[in-house]
């Protein structure tokens, strides 16, 4: 129990610095932009719940149209611009 324990307090430091320097983190537009210039590549570093948070960051819903068979994503950015950097497979996502 008493490693138990030391554990647990050792683990809890850990998380209190990592929070600490998340905190201190800021991030711009220009640093998502970059990020997302190469969507391709960022889609495949992400793990599979990374993934889905990005899509449900991006898409606030999508639906269907049964009788055309087709899909109208709706995204949470409102007039998103594009710009000459924006990665040809984010733009797919954002502007069907």
């Amino acid at each position: 129990m008493v490693l138990a324990l030391a554990k647990t307090q050792a683990r809890i430091v850990e998380v209190e610095k990592d929070l600490e320097h998340l905190k201190q983190c800021r991030f711009g537009g220009s640093d998502v932009e970059e990020a997302v210039s190469d969507f391709d590549r960022l889609w495949t570093i992400l793990r599979a719940k990374e993934r889905v948070q990005l899509m449900e960051l991006l898409v606030s819903r999508v639906p269907y149209d049964r009788f055309e068979g087709a899909l109208t994503p709706a995204t949470n950015i409102p007039k998103f611009q594009s710009s000459e950097s924006t990665s040809p497979s984010l733009l797919k996502i954002l502007r069907p």
